[in-house]
Parts: C-alpha cells; structure tokens; sequence
C-alpha cells in the first residue's frame, strides 16, 4: 500500500497483545500538511505588506486595506469551535480537503482581481481563504497525535505550526519583490499583482492535488497506546471549557496573552505603513524587517521550551519574556523615530525574539494554571482570545496611525504591554500539573521503599 513501517511496539496485556507502529510516510503526510499552512500564511498579509501600492491602485484606504489581514484574525472566534466539532467527527482528511479547497478556489478568485476595479474581488478569495484557514490552525495536535509516537509527537506539532511563521515570512519577502513599489505605469502594477496572485494559485492548486490523491485519514496501526484509545466526549468538552472560563488566574493569564499577541498582529500588518512614514522607498525594507521579525522567534521558541524544561519557572520565564518584548517594542519605537536602518533591524530582532518566545511559554503556563483540563482546550481559549484582540487592535491602531503618526501608535502598543505586563506579575505562581507529578513520583518512589522492606 505505499506505506512503509518504521518500528513497532508490542505492549501486552492479559491475554490481549496490542501492536503500535509508526510509519514513514507520516513525514510525507506532515510536509504536505506545512505547505498547505505555508502557502495559506503567505496570504495574510499579501496585500498589507504592500499596503500603499494597493492603496494608489485600487484606490481604497488603509484601513479596507488592512482588513484583508484582521479578516484572517476576527474569523476565527465564530468558526473555531463548528470548525473542531467537524475535524472531530469527520477527521483530519475530510478537513484538509475543505481547507485546501477553499484555499485553492479562493486563490484563483483573486486572480480576476487584478484590474483598478477588483479590490472586493480580491477580498471574496481572501475571506474564502480566511473561512477555510481556521481548520488549518486548529490541525497540528490532532495530525501529530493521529500519526506520531509520544517521542515524536511534540517535534511533530510543532513543524506543522511553523507553517505559519515561515509561510508569513515568505509573504513579507517575496511580495515587495514581485509588486514594485514605484512602477512605471498602471498597467505595470496590475501585471505585477497577476503574476504574485498566479504563483499563490498554482502552489494552492499543486497542494490541493496532493491531498486529493494522497493524504490519508491515518495509518493502518495507529503509533501507540494514546492514540488508540483516545476519546472525548463533547459533556466533558463542554465542562472542560466552562471550567476554564471559570478559572481565575487563567482569565488573567488570557487577559495578558491577548494583550501581548494583539500588539504581536497589530504590529505585523502596520510594518509598511509604520515605515514608509520614514523612509520614501521603504517597501522593501518593511519586507525585510518582517521577516527578521518572524525568523527571530524560531530561535527563541526553541531556547524558551529548554529553559522551561530545565526550570520548570513557568512565572519567572513568562514574567521576563513579557518584560523584553516591552523593552523590545519601546526600542522599535525610538529605532523608528531614529530613522537608522540598523537600529531598527536590531530592535525588530529583539521584539520578535521575545514576542515569539512568549507564546510557547504562555501556552505551558496555560497547562500549570488548568490542570488537568486538556492541554488542547486551554490552548484553544488562548488562541481564540489571542486572534480575536489582534484583529480589533490592527483595526484600532489603523486608525490610530492615520490620526497621529507612528511613534504616538508605538508608544500606543508599548501601554498595552505594560497593561500586560502588570496582570502577568498578578498571576498567581501555580504549578498544578508539576505538582501532580511530584506527587507521582513521591508515591512511586514509597511504593519502592515498602517493597524493599
């Protein structure tokens, strides 16, 4: 069948012996699943990037310009819990198929956009690619723990999330390249968004081809015990949610996670607007500023999860990853005003090293402050607070940034941070699920002891 075993583990019960393997095609599965992610990101902020080109071409404002990146942000809080429902019931194939079909149709749609009078067209593909993302978001758990053994699961999910970040870096790259900022005619300007929007629609056509023909719901034997027997039933799904809504230092610890990703997404899709402000020909340079913002938080997502795991100072590393990113946003702000090219590179490296890093770390505290709900509703509250504020901040500092300049709209976002700031340092310090574990262990470790005597 095309389908090659790895390894595979025996593990007996009784009488009953149950066999687990992975199998190497779950690597196939998963590249498949990051394009799909990658070319989808890459059109979030497709038209913002470029945000004064597309305003003297279609002539439409920033803030409608705009609304092609919060439209991805404000759809998910309505679609996310229909959206997992669907992925639960009818699985990860059935999704990716509705995914990639919206992204594939939506794609070709702004392909007939490209003349002066096309802007709304443009926009029906970008929201139909928006509508149909939501599933693509909500994927990687369910796709690593359907495919991927517990030695690989968390490696798994968390390629299949730098879809995202690596497709938006491409985004903030490639556009600035392929649609010139001072063209030499109209008609220049309209061949320039056709060429950028035909190679998004051949990749999405490419992509959607391959999971038609062979993306597969799961493997024959699934890849260990958890996997197997894994159900959740939607009462306790229910309870789980009104638990964590009812849970204090959870509330707060939400309060502040939205905060610090909605200045994260604001910021995102204010970089060419924020820069042009100071430099003439600065499209390019908002490019290449977005993509050292996003390029820097791999390294720090990387060095946050080992500092966590070593320490076990959920508090204390969320506290000091909230604080930098302040300083970081405080230093993008007086980089900018500065007008020095390499300040302001360097500030966006710090900014987007500890914004970036803040996530993963958000998200573990999330685990310690809710234990023992599950790990995939608390990070789905944080994620649907977190894309709800970013998309009500771009809207707001839009207008903030065409009402004043940028540095009024910078120190806007730098008191939001310290806002969040401040509820970080008044979440309780609680560590439900390590304390679990040392009780565990304690027992485990008494249960030896009277064995021995």
């Amino acid at each position: 069948m095309g389908v090659i075993k790895e390894k595979s583990l025996k593990v007996e019960t009784g009488k009953t012996v149950e066999t687990y393997r992975v199998y190497k095609r779950r690597w196939f599965i998963l590249f498949i699943f990051f394009v799909l992610y990658f070319v989808g990101s890459i059109q979030w902020i497709q038209y913002t990037i470029i945000e004064d080109v597309v305003m003297d071409y279609y002539g439409v404002s920033a803030s409608t310009v705009n609304l092609t990146s919060v439209i991805f942000l404000l759809t998910y809080l309505p679609l996310i819990f229909p959206v997992s429902y669907v992925i639960k019931k009818k699985g990860i194939r059935f999704s990716m198929i509705i995914a990639v079909t919206g992204h594939c149709i939506g794609s070709w749609i702004k392909l007939f956009s490209t003349h002066q009078t096309g802007f709304w067209i443009g926009f029906v593909g970008q929201t139909l690619v928006a509508v149909t993302q939501v599933f693509v978001v909500s994927m990687p758990p369910k796709l690593a723990g359907i495919w991927f053994d517990s030695t690989q699961m968390s490696t798994a999910c968390t390629i299949a999330f730098y879809g995202s970040p690596m497709g938006i870096a491409m985004g903030y790259l490639i556009t600035p390249m392929i649609v010139k900022q001072e063209p030499e005619s109209v008609e220049e300007t309209g061949n320039d968004l056709f060429l950028l929007f035909l190679i998004i629609a051949i990749a999405t056509t490419v992509v959607t081809v391959l999971i038609f023909v062979s993306f597969q719901e799961a493997p024959p034997v699934p890849p260990s015990e958890a996997q197997n027997t894994q159900t959740q039933e939607s009462s306790n799904t229910l309870q789980s949610y009104k638990n964590l809504l009812t849970n204090g230092p959870f509330m707060t610890l939400l309060c502040a996670y939205g905060l610090n990703i909605g200045v994260y997404n604001a910021t995102s899709t204010l970089f060419n607007p924020i820069i042009l402000e100071h430099f003439e020909d600065g499209g390019p340079f908002a490019g290449h500023i977005g993509v050292v913002f996003i390029f820097s938080g791999i390294f720090s997502t990387v060095l946050f999860g080992v500092i966590l795991d070593k320490t076990k100072r959920f508090k204390e590393t969320s506290l000091g990853a909230y604080a930098m990113t302040t300083v970081g946003m405080l230093a993008f702000t007086f980089a900018v005003t500065s007008e020095h090219k390499l300040l302001i590179y360097l500030a966006t490296f710090l900014l987007g090293f500890f914004a970036n890093g803040y996530i993963p770390v958000a998200y573990e505290t999330g685990v310690e402050l809710t234990y023992p709900e599950s790990e995939f509703n608390s990070t789905g509250v944080l994620s649907t607070g977190s894309h709800t504020m970013g998309g009500l901040f771009t809207i707001f500092f839009t207008f903030i940034l065409t009402k004043t300049n940028s540095f009024w709209t910078n120190m806007g976002m730098v008191a939001f941070l310290i806002i969040g700031l401040i509820l970080t340092i008044c979440t309780p310090n609680i560590r439900k699920r390590q304390d679990a574990l040392e009780q565990h262990l304690i027992n485990v470790n008494l249960e030896k002891k009277l064995e021995k005597f």
